[in-house]
């Protein structure tokens, strides 16, 4: 039902090259307004500072799955795992799809650590004639993932062939995949050096400090994907 898609020329080495961590990004620099122009977008800002170091490990991890994309139906949930290069292709396109979309409006939910790095979006999925919502759609930007859920969830298998068809069926994601995991890499040596030196010949308030600052940094040079990419 979800079959998959494989080409290089999906994102292009231009949009590549300025973003790999679009799931770090703050929403002004992820999904332009342009793009995606949802009926009423919430905002709720989580009590603590990405772990930056451990996100780039998950988005790392997540370049090496067996399969750009894994579908299962638990419990009521259709959970949706991606490739790395995949995920920023499929949820760019998913909103795309619900702009464009007469029968429905979407509200959306996103949440932010304290430096304004959208971790997880959660889009309600409402019919437009009486304003109920028929599924959720919640996307994980650094495993990521997709979880579909609701009262009428069953309903999103439509779209999702939809959305498919709008993906271009004969794509290889392995080159750009390679290319992030070589980025994570650069990223996980920046972390490496910038933490090990403070701890040397810093005091605990330097170290402190300095894990502060690097929390700021964590603003990958990717341009937006969807996608963004818990």
């Amino acid at each position: 039902m979800f079959p998959r898609y494989t080409n290089s020329n999906l994102i292009s080495h231009k949009d590549y090259n300025t973003s790999v961590m679009a799931t770090l990004r703050p929403t002004r620099d992820r999904i332009p307004t342009q793009v995606f122009t949802p009926s009423k977008v919430n905002v709720s800002v989580k009590n603590y500072l990405l772990n930056g170091q451990k996100a780039v490990e998950k988005i790392s991890d997540a370049t090496s799955r067996s399969s750009d994309v894994n579908l299962q139906y638990k419990h009521g949930n259709i959970i949706l795992e991606f490739s790395a290069a995949f995920y920023l292709h499929f949820s760019n396109t998913l909103v795309q799809h619900f702009n464009s979309n007469t029968k429905v409006t979407c509200n959306i939910h996103e949440k932010q650590d304290q430096s304004g790095k959208v971790v997880e979006q959660s889009i309600s999925v409402k019919c437009c004639l009486n304003q109920r919502q028929q599924y959720r759609i919640n996307l994980y930007n650094t495993t990521c993932r997709a979880e579909v859920n609701g009262r009428n969830h069953r309903a999103f298998f439509d779209e999702l062939q939809d959305i498919c068809k709008q993906m271009d069926n004969n794509k290889d994601y392995s080159s750009i995949n390679q290319q992030i995991r070589e980025e994570c890499a650069k990223h996980q040596r920046t972390y490496s050096k910038e933490i090990i030196k403070p701890s040397i010949a810093g005091t605990q308030s330097d170290n402190q400090s300095t894990d502060l600052s690097l929390a700021k940094k964590i603003k990958p040079e990717y341009s937006q994907h969807k996608q963004t990419i818990d």
